[in-house]
């Protein structure tokens, strides 16, 4: 029968092997993703822990264009860099109105920031400009070959409201989920290795490491030879039956084994 120190190593030995079997790489499509946030890479970039995220730099060359004949507007906006046309310098979005004499400055560059509902929802783009709002929704359209700027159907931009705010569609391929490099450089591992696999490896390389210095001093000191080279033989030649041991003793609820006396 083995005895309460032997049931001890026994249980450390399970746990161990437990927790180095049960860490895994971790799985992009979990539920815990559902609440991250696209955090802002550049003006007009962002990306998830995940490693993938939204990049428009191949938009800084475009000035969108939305022009809205029923309410007599016109939007401008390049979402990277200043826009062309009437906007102010220095403006990345701005509204043109036959009521007005100058465009109004919706956004500047570098004013930028990004909201989202995880990995699994739109990504918007946010502009604030004193007491005015905008919000453009980025809507990935794989397969169409231009970009457009459109009125966002799921607001009514003409219901009265206490705030002043603005909401657009952003419909490009370029608004699709890619990796995003600048996320990758500083967030998370490369080649996908994850934090788990590295501290698996790790533990691998000191595990070799302490076996071949173990058996190296053992040699040269003791003058050990074959198997009795390697340090603590006797725990590793046990360590099977300690994990059998200890596998027993944790379906029996943890509780010792009955005694002869207890018999």
């Amino acid at each position: 029968m083995p005895s309460f120190s032997e049931m001890s190593w026994s249980l450390a030995a399970t746990s161990v092997f437990f927790v180095l079997m049960g860490v895994q790489p971790p799985v992009i499509t979990s539920l815990k993703h559902k609440n991250m946030i696209c955090d802002k890479l550049e003006e007009c970039a962002c990306g998830f822990p995940t490693g993938e995220g939204v990049n428009l730099t191949a938009l800084a060359s475009t000035t969108l264009i939305l022009n809205d004949t029923e309410s007599k507007v016109v939007f401008y906006f390049n979402p990277c860099t200043a826009a062309f046309g009437p906007c102010p310098n220095n403006s990345v979005i701005c509204m043109v109105d036959d009521n007005s004499t100058k465009p109004l400055n919706l956004g500047s560059k570098g004013g930028s920031s990004f909201s989202s509902q995880g990995v699994f929802g739109p990504v918007f783009i946010n502009y604030n400009e004193g007491d005015l709002a905008t919000e453009i929704q980025l809507d990935c359209t794989e397969y169409a070959q231009n970009t457009t700027l459109v009125f966002n159907e799921n607001y009514n931009r003409f219901e009265p409201s206490l705030e002043v705010k603005y909401h657009l569609l952003l419909q490009s391929p370029e608004a699709c989920f890619k990796p995003v490099e600048g996320y990758y450089s500083s967030n998370v591992v490369r080649e996908g290795i994850s934090s788990g696999a590295l501290f698996l490896i790790i533990m691998i390389v000191l595990w070799l490491a302490y076996i071949l210095i173990g058996s190296v001093a053992n040699h040269l000191i003791s003058g050990a030879t074959g198997w009795e080279m390697i340090p603590h033989y006797e725990f590793w030649r046990n360590l099977p039956t300690m994990l059998m041991d200890g596998v027993k003793f944790v379906a029996n609820g943890c509780k010792p084994p009955p005694s002869y006396d207890q018999i």
